[in-house]
């Protein structure tokens, strides 16, 4: 089992101290991110005269809103990492395919270069009786 770690943090000025089974850099990771959101909205002027509970409501709002936009992204790129894979999927049956149809030509021109040996043996052979 993981051993549980614990980080002092500053979030909007204050102190606090973070405990989780992650890292030490993630926590300090989350807490800048945190710190990033209250520093963004700190500089527009509507923010100062918003109560400490609507600030709040706010920049969870604003961190909920970061979290499923992630996630909607994350979606579209599993969607499209299933769409690169069955094209990955077709372009390599083709190619297998195709390696088939070039073996199946390679070995048609070998026998035509014995048939068109042959007939040029048959010919010499002709050519030297008359």
């Amino acid at each position: 089992m993981n051993k549980k770690n614990t980080v002092e943090v500053i979030i909007n000025n204050k102190q606090y101290i973070l405990g989780g089974y992650e890292s030490p850099e993630y926590l300090q990771k989350i807490a800048s991110y945190i710190n990033g959101k209250y520093n963004e909205f700190k500089k527009q002027d509507f923010y100062k005269h918003l109560d400490r509970d609507m600030k709040n409501i706010l920049i969870e709002i604003n961190i909920a809103d970061d979290y499923h936009k992630a996630i909607d992204q994350i979606e579209v790129i599993q969607a499209k990492n299933e769409e690169n894979n069955t094209e990955i999927y077709n372009l390599r049956h083709e190619l297998v395919a195709t390696r088939s149809e070039l073996e199946s030509a390679q070995d048609e021109i070998k026998e035509l270069k014995k048939e068109v040996a042959m007939a040029q043996n048959k010919l010499i052979r002709l050519d030297n009786t008359i």
